[in-house]
């Protein structure tokens, strides 16, 4: 052949990879959600770079816990809003191009700015291009109603996202992490206080004592060695208890090891919010502590019973 035509195949063959790469590059997967009032999901796919207690300039003019995550080129690049709420601001600036992990990008590079104002408060969200990604798509407009994960913009070509948050948001994420929008709780605005006083009003209703618990969240095959190596149990389980209160303690003491993978399963196959199923299931393991089994069909429908009874105290304490 000649040097044109093999020329003219190397063209077409590196212009379908381009075209191939600009298609895969702006893909949006599809996704199983998760949703829940508490919780405040990663607006982006990337890596956590920042957890810090920072003053945010811009909007509240106050101390807010910011969160940053880095998008690779690699990354899906669609950003989704982290919680229902109306838009309250919406705001464009015009800026440099420096790279995304550059302390400075976050006030200095070209950015868009949404605050969104839920049932627990204001959240912000700023996109942030970086030296290669240079242009910012935002949907969102002032007055819009935000959905969680609905879409709220796009970023092209490789950048970040901050998050601000109120202080004291629980953050279930450390630097380093890998993080998607569609993982589970990122954070659970201000309620980790209030339901481990509630559980402790729990117990101490029916063991007249405080406890001490620790809740630890672990993945499926992590509970399933542990039901092997404890329980002799080979089966798969959503929770694991361990009460390690001592003989006439003042305190009563526990572990209890929760699955988040079964959670998630679980609220899927009964069409509920994650955020409902966790409470039940963290309901669950302290009424295990204060000594209601479930191994009978008795004792199953008493724990049943005594579930949907604190649940239904629980959300009704809330909801005040």
């Amino acid at each position: 052949p000649s040097a044109f035509l093999i020329i003219s195949y190397i063209l077409i063959f590196v212009l379908f990879l381009f075209t191939f790469w600009v298609f895969w590059f702006f893909r949006i997967p599809t996704r199983t959600e998760t949703t829940g009032e508490h919780l405040v999901i990663s607006p982006c796919d990337g890596k956590v770079v920042v957890i810090e207690e920072t003053t945010e300039t811009e909007y509240f003019k106050d101390k807010r816990i910011q969160v940053s995550i880095f998008m690779s080129p690699l990354n899906v690049h669609v950003n989704k809003y982290p919680i229902d709420g109306n838009v309250e601001y919406v705001q464009y600036h015009k800026g440099k191009y420096l790279v995304a992990w550059h302390p400075k990008s976050s006030t200095e590079n070209e950015r868009s700015t949404i605050v969104v104002k839920g049932t627990k408060g204001e959240i912000l969200i700023r996109q942030i291009a970086g030296a290669v990604a240079r242009r910012i798509v935002t949907y969102s407009q002032k007055g819009d109603i935000a959905k969680q994960n609905g879409e709220l913009g796009f970023i092209k070509f490789g950048s970040r996202v901050d998050l601000y948050l109120p202080l004291g948001t629980k953050i279930n994420a450390q630097i380093g992490d890998v993080v998607q929008n569609d993982h589970e709780v990122k954070s659970m605005l201000k309620q980790k206080r209030r339901l481990g006083a509630f559980v402790n009003n729990l117990i101490d209703h029916y063991k007249k004592k405080e406890s001490i618990l620790t809740y630890v969240f672990v993945s499926d095959d992590y509970l399933l060695q542990m039901n092997q190596q404890y329980l002799q149990h080979d089966t798969y389980t959503d929770i694991i208890t361990f009460d390690l209160t001592e003989k006439n303690a003042e305190f009563i003491v526990g572990d209890i090891y929760i699955s988040i993978d079964r959670i998630k399963e679980n609220a899927l196959s009964m069409k509920m919010t994650m955020q409902t199923e966790l409470l039940r299931v963290i309901i669950h393991g302290a009424l295990h502590i204060s000594g209601f089994g479930d191994k009978t069909k008795s004792q199953q429908l008493e724990m049943r019973q005594l579930e949907d009874k604190w649940m239904k105290k629980y959300l009704t304490l809330h909801n005040k």
